[in-house]
């Protein structure tokens, strides 16, 4: 992996530097926001690491800078720091797909936080539209997941029986077997009662909502939808 580590500390620089290309990563790093916001423009990095508190150009910033980046608008920022305040970690979180860490910390922290953000899953996508199945199968194998598809409810459960999928993304209305269906026999069988399901529907009536929550839907996005929506959710289970 590509990672860009900002911070106006050598120690700290040196640090993430053994932590992470010990893990067998490739690593850039920047003395300061300017810095990272430079070297950001010019190569694609997979994953930010920043400080806050730095000369030239802070770690939020530099972060809703990043943001505004159409390469940049999904990827994980990690925000390494010492501000804990609650003030400071209320600003980190206005900015999607970011986690905080506080220093002093250790590398084993490190490696957990980093573990947990790119974490891939295992998914079953169910949708009777073929433009569907296609566009969440390559915006998630894009993001390193792995997806099975499925055309409707029936065909899903079929697929799912002994699968050990980590996360179901469903349509409402299919033929066979609708969607509500399918996540009532999910959460009734030993396998699926915990695993997170997201409905991805024209449906957005409160009463179907409802019903969703009911079966203990993790999130509900409505069509049409976009690719950084979708994985701002998915990074979000």
């Amino acid at each position: 992996m590509n990672i860009l580590a900002i911070d106006d500390s050598k120690l700290i620089r040196n640090m993430l530097n053994n932590v992470l290309s010990g893990a067998g990563h490739t690593l850039a790093m920047a003395a300061d926001g300017k810095e990272g916001a430079d070297m950001a423009a010019a190569s694609q990095f997979d994953l930010i690491i920043t400080d806050i508190n730095m000369p030239e150009i802070n770690g939020l910033d530099l972060a809703r800078l990043l943001r505004e980046k159409e390469e940049y608008k999904t990827i994980p920022i990690i925000f390494l720091t010492t501000e804990a305040s609650d003030e400071f970690k209320a600003k980190g979180k206005e900015i999607k797909n970011t986690t905080w860490i506080t220093k002093p910390f250790s590398p084993l922290s490190l490696l957990t936080v980093f573990n947990a953000l790119f974490r891939k899953m295992k998914i079953l996508a169910v949708d009777d539209s073929r433009s569907i199945r296609c566009m969440v199968t390559n915006v998630l194998t894009g993001a390193g997941h792995t997806v099975t598809v499925a055309n409707d409810g029936k065909e899903a459960i079929e697929l799912a029986a002994g699968a050990g999928f980590e996360l179901i993304i469903t349509d409402v209305n299919m033929p066979e077997m609708d969607g509500l269906e399918l996540v009532k026999q999910l959460r009734d069988s030993g396998e699926y009662q915990a695993t997170p399901i997201i409905f991805l529907t024209t449906e957005a009536s409160d009463e179907y909502k409802a019903k969703g929550e009911k079966l203990g839907a993790s999130a509900w996005i409505s069509k049409p939808f976009s690719p950084v929506k979708l994985l701002d959710v998915v990074a979000s289970i």
